[in-house]
């Protein structure tokens, strides 16, 4: 393996100990790999041989693990939708824990069914002791 007097083989002790980041698994502890002579498995972002001469018959460079796809948000519930589903609004007073179920026909009918369940939550303002700190939470089991 091509190395200079101040670098070790990827994943050794004396690497790690200079800031090696390659594998000391698949490097076998500086060692290197089992199959013929010794290749070396060379971490691209390495501080310690991210400039080291690789070449196909001494070093293989390990691939990064490929990034997953960055899924879209989905669009918050809308009351209609609340009322499609069949779902329950579970809602509590933060400040009292008075609870109550409110009928999603008629919040969609009052509000409007194009209104998102986020914004009519912000909307709303306790009975019992006229805090605006509720919480809710949205159910699919019956009543």
């Amino acid at each position: 393996m091509p190395t200079t007097p101040d670098q070790h083989p990827p994943g050794s002790p004396e690497a790690v100990a200079q800031g090696c980041s390659c594998s000391t698994t698949l490097n076998r502890h500086g060692q290197g790999t089992l199959h013929g002579q010794p290749r070396f498995y060379y971490d691209r972002k390495c501080p310690v041989h991210r400039h080291a001469e690789v070449g196909d018959e001494v070093a293989t460079i390990a691939k990064e693990a490929p990034k997953r796809p960055r899924r879209r948000p989905m669009p918050p519930l809308t009351l209609g939708q609340a009322v499609a589903a069949r779902v329950r609004l579970i809602v509590w007073c933060r400040a009292c824990q008075h609870r109550f179920e409110p009928d999603t026909a008629a919040l969609a009918e009052e509000h409007g069914a194009a209104t998102t369940v986020l914004a009519w939550a912000k909307r709303l303002r306790c009975t019992e002791c006229g805090a605006r700190d509720a919480d809710f939470v949205v159910s699919g089991a019956g009543r």
